[in-house]
Formats: C-alpha cells, structure tokens, sequence
C-alpha cells in the first residue's frame, strides 16, 4: 500500500524499471545471519530471476517480490518516503513485531 507521498515520489521520478522487495541473507564469520529486505530498483538480471513474484503495479511500475518472503509478508505493504535529501526515497514501513516476522521467522 503506496501512502500518498510515496505515489507523488514515483510520479516525480518516472521509470521503466520495476520496483523489487528484495532479501539478502548472507552468513557472518561465527555463523550467525545478517537478513535484509529492502525496496530497490529491479536490475536486469532481477527481471528473469525465478524465485520473484509479480505481485502488482503501482504509477505504472511492477512490484516484484522475493519469493523466500512470501510466506512471512503481511497482506497489505505499506511503502512510504523517507530519508534525507539527496538520500530521500521509497521506504517499507513495517511495525517492529512485522520486522521481526519477516527477517527472523
């Protein structure tokens, strides 16, 4: 769910790429796991992966999800825009027991 700030940002930042949900787990020296997700824009090689789920379209741009996370993402995604000029940007804005689910379930 787009809030209305993050609809005017896209409309103000027109693009063909898609928007992906993406999450990266990778492993740190004693073993433990560092997960992110985050919103970013899809890269060419993103588009063909096929573990990503095309769940939509927002301003005329496609919203890609992981896969991996399906299961654990609530129903509805609110996205908004924060950050601090010149890093302002789309950001998920999940609750912390929602973060929680989704990077440690």
């Amino acid at each position: 769910m787009f809030d209305e700030k993050a609809r005017r940002w896209l409309e103000e930042h027109p693009s063909r790429d898609a928007l992906l949900i993406a999450f990266e787990d990778s492993r740190c020296c004693g073993g433990g796991h560092i997960r992110d997700i985050r919103l970013r824009r899809s890269r060419n090689r993103d588009e063909y992966s096929p573990k990503l789920i095309d769940i939509g379209d927002v301003a005329g741009r496609r919203i890609l999800l992981d896969g991996r996370i399906m299961p654990r993402m609530p129903r509805t995604i609110p996205v908004t825009v924060g950050g601090i000029h010149p890093f302002r940007g789309l950001h998920l804005d999940f609750s912390g027991e929602e973060w929680a689910r989704l990077l440690y379930d």
